[in-house]
């Protein structure tokens, strides 16, 4: 996978921590190794089509990574992703699955969600989410696999 190195102390997040006192480590300018957020990203469009069950987090990071952090689908990330791991890929959804979902198939996004988000969100928020039918994670996903067809991937 394609990987990027970064300085933590210098990171915005770890930095502010650091500058009120929140958070104290060790080695602040030691270099984390991640990888790459169209790296995330492809795990991520593997992840839905291929484990035998959804998990809300997915949407979740699906969304913050397309929404938030604008991060593109490169094309050739995700075909690669398919072959990266040693086990072979199983699609047990389509693409077209998530770009253009059945109301059942919605429905079981929405539980998949419901079932796993109230882990990580505060309550207030998860309830406004909930009113609101899970619809921005949805249809973060739904145009994140729109992208990926229109960019010629196509399941192995």
């Amino acid at each position: 996978p394609e990987t990027k190195n970064h300085v933590l102390s210098s990171l915005p997040a770890v930095s502010y921590l650091i500058a009120v006192g929140e958070f104290r480590i060790p080695r602040p300018h030691a270099v984390v190794v991640t990888e790459t957020l169209e790296e995330l990203l492809s795990d991520k469009i593997r992840s839905l089509l291929e484990r035998p069950y959804l998990k809300g987090r997915d949407f979740y990071d699906i969304w913050h990574l397309r929404t938030v952090l604008d991060v593109p689908v490169d094309a050739e990330v995700v075909k690669r992703k398919f072959d990266l791991y040693r086990s072979l890929f199983t699609a047990r959804r389509t693409i077209e699955d998530f770009a253009a979902p059945s109301l059942e198939f919605r429905d079981t996004m929405k539980t998949a969600i419901e079932r796993d988000l109230f882990r990580f969100l505060p309550p207030e928020v998860l309830a406004v989410h909930r009113e609101e039918g899970f619809a921005v994670f949805l249809e973060a996903v739904r145009i994140l696999f729109r992208d990926v067809q229109e960019k010629g991937v196509a399941l192995p």
